[in-house]
């Protein structure tokens, strides 16, 4: 659909409902939100214009993730609140937002699961066009699917979709992709009123979207676009109402948050705002912008709304009106949100048995099961260290890309992965995934949006300033201040990316783009001409976020639309019981600072951190002003002094002539391995099953507080007792088949090969070794290691299946096998 011109829809909108129904505002009194524009002479009408956005395909009121109805959203109960308007206002108008169709499970069932047929409508729009919406904005979700998708999503609605900021490719930003207004013959009272309608969408999508958009479509700036096209919409009608897919500024995010400056812009009469997923008026957040009066509910005098999310609220402006001899001026006017929880209200019948065929499907396609988990899950302290959740999605990626590239020209470039907690108390809780089956809806919890895979050619610079901008999660913290300082800066989650693959700290004392250090490949220091692959997602790696600009693509990945999530359940499913871990292969670097250093969480994080006896916080016993979060401290002072008492050991007995020297220290400073009286290593000493167990459990960080059904030798005393609950637990140990474990025995290279490739869930099809004596059960493991160069043998032709394992062997090993 490629629309140059302004066409106007012979729409009247017609009132609708049961009279019996009465309207139930959530917010205050009229006059709180009341604002006089003018006050008008002639005939006095009254119109109310209703406003939908950030629908996001959450039609029912249900939570797909959780598998649970909820009461605080779901499209079909706005509808309840439409229709209530309706019934009690004589002339009223419906308008939707944008960011329509993308977002929850049934939505992503119905564009890529099961796709939707050529002659099918999606549920929103079929529920849209019966509630005779009379026109749309585009919002940047829109795009997420490529353009073609959106041209037959908007052919299939019956109302026109508007963007006056997006034009063709190669004209200049002249001629537009889409329309970028049209005017609505509507009545009021029975006389003619011709409704201009103009939408925006932020312009970043050309950023979010790249790889859909560049090279067919470009944009304007918002401000830009309307100061164009408001002068003629205003000559070809009454009023102007503006759909602008845009919220309000607080930060310094103005050209994407551009309601404020759009106010401004002469020839609004009524503006519905959106994507921010917030509401006005009744925002305090908006109090200190300039222009803008929450208690009016207007925006440089321009009476607004924006209606929260998920068909959350229902915003609604009423103008009046004055007409004489067919000119119309516009007085006063009251800006609310209404919320369906607030509310109470029911469902819409008539919505409900329109979706409930999808919504049924999407029930059983939430329900199927991909894999197991040994352990739960979750992001509570995802923002502030390593984390389970994210190490999960890496792992995948990186199964993915290593099967993908093998015996390729792309396999011989290290591949690392980032991945984001895209729930992490910013816009909707925590990613919370109990131990057991994992199912489809586990995994939306996990990755909550429908992208796809890319993988992008970085060099070491590009590198660092992926991270840097991640980096930029954290507040600078004054190390000499006294008062508490606070550690998250206000920045999106999903734009905190964790880079798995490499080492690294994050020095939160020193200013935005000079907080990445230590960052090493292997143990060697990255540099600038160093090259990697990265495997990321479609909005990373098309510029979203501003982690990156023009990076270069592995073009044979762009169009194959391999979803993320898809790539976590095939890996579940090859993998069978996923032990959750964490490589804790990144931290806040520890400072001493005069003051505390606080951020919040989960109300259910106290009992979590007490459980897995984390180190790096503390829990202060209070909660956030709100009541919805616990208060932390974040232990950068006892880290530090940790750091200094933990100084790198000068081993007497292994200096840097001896092979392996810079990997064992690498250990030691990361607490996985440790010396001997004397400053010994003793490198070609053996080493036990139970000390193996405690530097794996260190290594992998696996929780040592779990159940496990234990060994007959290993008593609740023992020095290894919690480290071999958890490696048993992880599944990594299995013991000797007679309820023993056998801690004081040197365990054999052979049992170190199975060990690791449990561990580190190794999967190579097709492995094998030229090790003569790799044979009976471990032969297979040690194939897989061998396939993996990651082991040498004793010599060419000998693994040394049998022997003991020397300390100096089994640093160099592991520490392969954790990077590998």
């Amino acid at each position: 659909m490629h629309s140059t011109g302004f066409s106007k829809w012979m729409k009247r909108a017609v009132a609708a409902g049961a009279a019996s129904l009465v309207f139930m505002p959530a917010q205050a009194l009229a006059d709180d939100h009341s604002s006089d524009v003018n006050n008008g002479e002639g005939d006095h009408h009254e119109l109310t214009i209703m406003g939908t956005t950030d629908i996001h395909s959450y039609l029912m009121p249900y939570d797909y993730m959780n598998d649970e109805e909820v009461d605080d959203y779901g499209f079909v109960k706005a509808a309840t609140l439409i229709e209530q308007v309706r019934a009690e206002k004589e002339n009223t108008i419906l308008f939707d937002n944008g960011d329509t169709f993308e977002g929850s499970m049934l939505g992503e069932l119905e564009t890529l699961i099961e796709p939707l047929e050529e002659d099918e409508t999606q549920a929103v729009i079929k529920l849209l066009n019966e509630l005779d919406v009379q026109a749309a904005s585009i919002g940047n979700h829109e795009f997420n699917f490529g353009l073609d998708y959106l041209d037959d999503a908007i052919d299939s609605a019956d109302y026109p979709w508007l963007s006056a900021n997006v034009y063709e490719a190669g004209t200049d930003r002249e001629e537009h992709y889409f329309e970028p207004y049209t005017v609505v013959e509507h009545e009021v009272d029975g006389k003619p009123l011709d409704i201009g309608v103009i939408g925006f969408v932020p312009p970043q999508i050309m950023q979010w979207d790249n790889l859909h958009l560049e090279g067919n479509v470009e944009v304007r700036e918002i401000v830009e676009s309307a100061e164009r096209y408001l002068p003629d919409l205003q000559e070809e009608s009454d009023i102007v109402v503006a759909l602008a897919h845009t919220g309000v500024n607080t930060s310094d995010r103005g050209s994407e948050h551009a309601a404020v400056d759009l106010a401004q812009v002469d020839g609004i009469d009524a503006m519905v705002m959106g994507h921010a997923h917030q509401t006005f008026p009744g925002n305090s957040g908006y109090d200190e912008v300039d222009g803008v009066d929450d208690e009016a509910g207007t925006i440089h005098g321009v009476p607004a709304v924006m209606a929260g999310s998920w068909g959350s609220h229902l915003g609604t402006i009423d103008l009046d009106l004055y007409e004489e001899d067919g000119e119309w001026t516009v007085g006063s006017a009251y800006s609310e949100v209404t919320g369906v929880e607030d509310t109470g209200v029911e469902p819409n019948d008539t919505m409900v048995d329109m979706i409930a065929d999808v919504h049924e499907r999407t029930l059983d396609y939430i329900s199927e099961t991909v894999g197991h988990f040994t352990e739960g899950m979750n992001t509570f302290f995802s923002l502030v260290m390593d984390n389970e959740v994210t190490q999960i999605v890496n792992d995948a990626q990186l199964w993915f890309a290593e099967e993908y590239f093998a015996d390729s020209e792309y396999e011989e470039k290290p591949i690392l992965s980032a991945s984001a907690p895209f729930r992490a108390g910013y816009r909707g809780g925590y990613t919370e995934v109990d131990a057991g089956p994992v199912t489809i809806g586990d995994l939306a919890d996990i990755y909550l949006y429908s992208n796809t895979l890319q993988v992008v050619d970085l060099d070491g610079d590009e590198l660092v300033q992926w991270m840097e901008r991640s980096a930029e999660s954290f507040n600078q913290i004054d190390p000499d201040e006294t008062d508490d300082q606070y550690l998250l800066a206000s920045f999106s989650a999903f734009n905190f990316d964790i880079m798995e693959g490499v080492e690294y700290e994050i020095d939160v004392t020193q200013p935005e783009g000079e907080r990445i250090t230590n960052l090493t490949y292997n143990g060697e220091e990255v540099t600038g001409d160093d090259e990697f692959y990265v495997v990321t997602n479609n909005y990373r790696a098309g510029g979203g976020g501003d982690h990156l600009d023009d990076a270069d693509l592995v073009e044979s990945l762009v169009d194959m639309n391999v979803q993320n999530r898809q790539i976590i359940a095939d890996f579940l499913g090859e993998t069978g019981d996923y032990t959750p871990h964490a490589t804790m292969n990144w931290e806040v670097k520890p400072v001493e600072t005069a003051g505390d250093v606080t951020f919040n969480s989960s109300l259910d994080a106290p009992a979590h951190a007490e459980q897995l006896g984390l180190d790096q916080v503390s829990y202060t016993g209070e909660t956030t002003s709100d009541g919805d979060g616990a208060v932390f401290t974040y232990n950068l002072n006892a880290l530090a002094q940790e750091e200094e008492d933990t100084p790198v050991m000068d081993f007497v007995d292994f200096d840097e002539e001896n092979y392996g020297h810079h990997t064992v220290q690498q250990l030691v400073s990361n607490g996985i391995i440790q010396g001997f009286p004397g400053n010994e290593f003793r490198p070609n000493a053996s080493i036990t099953r139970a000390d193996t167990a405690i530097m794996l459990t260190r290594a992998l960080g696996l929780h040592t507080n779990v159940d496990a059904e234990g060994f007959a030798d290993v008593s609740e005393d023992h020095y290894a007792a919690n480290a071999v609950a958890a490696v048993q637990a992880a599944g990594i140990f299995q013991g000797d088949g007679n309820d023993s474990f056998r801690p004081n025995d040197d365990i054999t290279r052979g049992e170190i090969a199975a060990v690791l490739v449990r561990a580190y869930d190794m999967q190579v099809e097709n492995a094998e070794t030229a090790f003569t004596d790799a044979e009976g059960i471990f032969e297979d493991y040690i194939a897989v290691l061998d396939t993996l160069e990651l082991t040498s043998g004793v010599s060419e032709t000998t693994f040394g299946t049998n022997q003991a394992m020397t300390r100096q062997d089994f640093s160099i090993l592991l520490h392969q096998a954790h990077n590998q």
